[in-house]
Parts: C-alpha cells; sequence; structure tokens
C-alpha cells in the first residue's frame, strides 16, 4: 500500500516531467498531451484526488473524453 507521501511524489514528479518536456525545444505536441495524460492518470490513482483530476489542463480532445470516461469510474 501506497503512503499519503508516496502519492505526493507521484504528484510532484509527473508535474515536474510536464513541465520540463514544456521547457524542452525538442518539444511536439504529443510530448505535452503525453504529460498532461500521465498528470490526469496519477491524480486518478491517487486518494481523494477526483476534483484535481478534472481541472487538469488537457488539450487534446480525445484525451479529455479518456480522462471523463476514467473519471466516471470513480
Amino acid at each position: 500500500m501506497r503512503s499519503r507521501e508516496d502519492d505526493d511524489r507521484m504528484i510532484h514528479a509527473a508535474h515536474a516531467s510536464r513541465f520540463h518536456w514544456g521547457e524542452a525545444p525538442e518539444c511536439k505536441p504529443e510530448n505535452l498531451a503525453r504529460g498532461d495524460w500521465q498528470v490526469s492518470r496519477v491524480y486518478r490513482e491517487t486518494a481523494n484526488y477526483k476534483e484535481l483530476a478534472a481541472e487538469v489542463p488537457i488539450a487534446d480532445v480525445a484525451d479529455r473524453e479518456h480522462l471523463a470516461e476514467d473519471l466516471a469510474t470513480l
């Protein structure tokens, strides 16, 4: 079982990864989409973050729909 500290580390790591991709000169839209998905997925997998996951800005329409489907299962 993960601890709250583990959950926090996963959240921060996902945000850090997305940030760094956003700063990379070689970044492509698909890199940003993957980063957005990763952040939303980490929120979905950690306890009590359903509301935050719904607020993650996701540019790709299909990815937003997948997130909506994931959140509906909670």
